[in-house]
């Protein structure tokens, strides 16, 4: 499921960097703030060098336009939800984006899986 959320960046965690097969890996977590009623706060991954170069640009305090996938895993028996950011843009200064802040999210037509 591809959805965009819109939110003001709270807080960015500490990147993550890594290597598994041989191959190098990176991962940065951003936590954004929607104006929903109840659980405002979304934390969104960025995994891969592209995602996490694109999310680097932005700063905490811009509200940022996220196109995500939403999707669960299950692993032994239990069920964990990701939403992985892909699409990383500023709407600070767009004010037809900042209207959409009070839903939290966009529904979007895209599909696509991501590996766990």
């Amino acid at each position: 499921m591809v959805k965009e959320f819109i939110g003001k960046i709270i807080k960015f965690n500490d990147l993550e960097q890594g290597e598994s097969n041989g191959r190098k890996w990176q991962k940065l977590e951003v936590v954004i703030a929607t104006e929903d009623e109840y659980n405002p706060e979304l934390c969104i991954t960025a995994f891969g060098e592209k995602q996490v170069r694109s999310l680097s640009a932005l700063d905490v305090g811009m509200v940022a336009g996220i196109l995500c996938n939403v999707y669960s895993k299950e692993w032994k028996g239990r069920y964990y939800t990701h939403i992985s950011g892909y699409h990383f843009t500023n709407q600070t200064n767009n004010p037809d984006k900042n209207k959409e802040v009070a839903s939290g999210f966009v529904t979007s037509s895209a599909d696509d899986n991501n590996p766990f």
